[in-house]
């Protein structure tokens, strides 16, 4: 139906060359892929009509799927060109007469050029079914499960090129109304994860976007293009928040979100950032849980791409391991020693009404038993003492260690290392 209408419409003149390749993308490389999988299969078939070994077959027949890239990532420009066409009455009779024909099946033509999309996740519940039905010591129990992982790369693939033409495509149709809305996170986008109509609690319609950086409410605009003004002040998706709204304000007084009705609605949730109030916002049955699930992965996947970006802190101060007997001594080359590596040892006996603070930030607190760890950095021997705890600090220069002792009745001095 798809080929007869295109050929058809061509040869009349209808629309121009290029219309004609924006609405029909590579349609006819479809057909071709799927032609010669349908002849690979009917080859395996033996006499009694049965298929054996077929996820070899499978396997290398899948990658020829990504002419689907291609083609799904042109719908997003294929619906929009087929819209402005048809309200020229010759096209718009010509697709009525092709819609009352018997090859259309009652179906106008976006049901047919929709078709290829929808149907490309059902491969992997196909080859599941098959699964199902092949014998666990059968070997193409494991070539099946392969084909169902190279599957779902082409799927990635596909929702990886049509997030970045909706994003686009979005892009080049906003309006700001406030300079201070083309915010940095807006210039960054590169990905539409989601999209669609939302209402606000007073009811005003809105067609909300979901970036991988930005969360956009904006209103569209019909002129010759459609149009999209922003609503309110975009929301960076590092700094959303989202949550599943039960109770909403309604009339001026708190109530459960029923309907008049009485049914009871679920579709209402809340975003924010920061210490703002946020948007409430209701969307169509089914969506909600789309909506959340979508912000609530965006952010996290921001976060986490951040935080993979920043180097690793480094330890200013690295404790030195103990030799033991099971350590081979291996002779290693002596490297000269920083001046204040190794200082020369001092007792200092502080006067009596100065005393240490266990509160002190600047200290660090360390059991007695843990400074022989210390000891390497300034090859000396630690100091014993009978005070339980001790105080480990450092000065501003990180030029030596200051080991200080806690009041104690029996002992009181100051070691400096």
């Amino acid at each position: 139906a798809v080929v007869s209408t295109q050929s058809t419409g061509q040869q009349l003149g209808l629309v121009t060359e290029e219309e004609m390749a924006l609405i029909f993308g590579n349609t006819e490389q479809l057909i071709d892929v799927h032609q010669l999988i349908v002849n690979q299969l009917e080859g395996l078939q033996n006499q009694i009509g049965v298929y054996d070994n077929v996820a070899a077959t499978i396997t290398s027949w899948i990658p020829r799927l990504d002419c689907y890239v291609r083609y799904c990532s042109n719908q997003i420009y294929a619906k929009e060109v087929l819209d402005r066409v048809s309200q020229k009455p010759a096209v718009s009779d010509f697709l009525e007469r092709c819609r009352a024909s018997s090859f259309s099946r009652k179906l106008d033509l976006w049901s047919f050029l929709d078709t290829p999309r929808r149907r490309l996740p059902k491969y992997v519940l196909l080859i599941k079914n098959i699964m199902k039905m092949t014998l666990p010591t059968h070997g193409d129990k494991l070539g099946l499960q392969n084909s169902i992982d190279c599957l779902h790369k082409v799927l990635e693939k596909v929702d990886t090129a049509t997030g970045q033409a909706k994003c686009e495509k979005y892009r080049k149709r906003l309006v700001f109304l406030q300079e201070k809305h083309d915010c940095q996170e807006v210039q960054a986008a590169s990905l539409l994860l989601c999209d669609g109509p939302l209402k606000n609690k007073n009811g005003t319609k809105l067609h909300a976007m979901l970036f991988d950086t930005v969360f956009l409410l904006t209103r569209q605009l019909q002129k010759d293009k459609v149009y999209y003004q922003v609503y309110r002040q975009p929301i960076p998706v590092s700094e959303i928040e989202v949550e599943d709204l039960h109770e909403v304000r309604v009339g001026g007084s708190f109530k459960r979100t029923f309907t008049s009705g009485g049914e009871v609605s679920k579709n209402f949730f809340r975003v924010w950032t920061g210490e703002s109030t946020g948007y409430q916002l209701s969307v169509q049955t089914g969506t909600k849980k789309q909506w959340i699930d979508s912000i609530t992965n965006a952010r996290k996947s921001l976060l986490k791409a951040a935080a993979a970006k920043q180097p690793p802190r480094s330890l200013a101060i690295s404790s030195s391991v103990p030799e033991t007997a099971d350590t081979p001594t291996t002779p290693v080359q002596e490297t000269p020693t920083p001046q204040y590596a190794s200082p020369p040892v001092e007792f200092i006996t502080p006067k009596p009404q100065r005393a240490v603070s266990r509160t002190d930030k600047k200290h660090s607190e360390i059991r007695s038993d843990d400074l022989e760890n210390c000891a390497g950095l300034a090859n000396v021997t630690p100091l014993r003492t009978t005070s339980p705890r001790l105080l480990l600090r450092t000065d501003e220069n990180v030029k030596r260690l200051v080991v200080e002792e806690m009041p104690s009745p029996r002992l009181n001095k100051t070691s400096t290392v």
